[in-house]
């Protein structure tokens, strides 16, 4: 895994604080410092990706073309959670997915 390597490293020093003001046991932030990374950096090369993609918007309209008309026999999950699977903003999705995340670092012992 890349991780920010010598000095930079130690600049994470506030994400622990966080981790640990939040209640996150020592050794699941260690740990999770590592997943959170991964996280951010799966999020901004999509985000990379998505702004210089010329087609974005396209894509964003056959992502919903294909969940609305998605057989139910073969796919009910989707379908069922077709409303579900498309709303929200970025920020919000971001918001949440972090609060997630972080929430299974505090609750997932080492």
């Amino acid at each position: 895994m890349a991780r920010p390597s010598g000095p930079h490293y130690l600049a994470l020093e506030t994400v622990l604080d966080l981790l640990g003001a939040g209640g996150v046991p020592d050794a699941q932030a260690a740990w999770g410092l590592d997943a959170l990374l991964q996280m951010a950096t799966a999020t901004a090369a999509e985000q990379g990706l998505r702004s210089v993609a010329a087609d974005t918007g396209d894509e964003e309209e056959r992502l919903t073309a294909a969940i609305r008309n998605a057989p139910q026999d073969r796919y009910p999950r989707n379908v069922a959670l077709g409303d579900d699977l498309l709303p929200g903003t970025g920020p919000d999705r971001l918001e949440w997915m972090l609060t997630a995340f972080i929430n299974g670092i505090l609750r997932t012992s080492r």
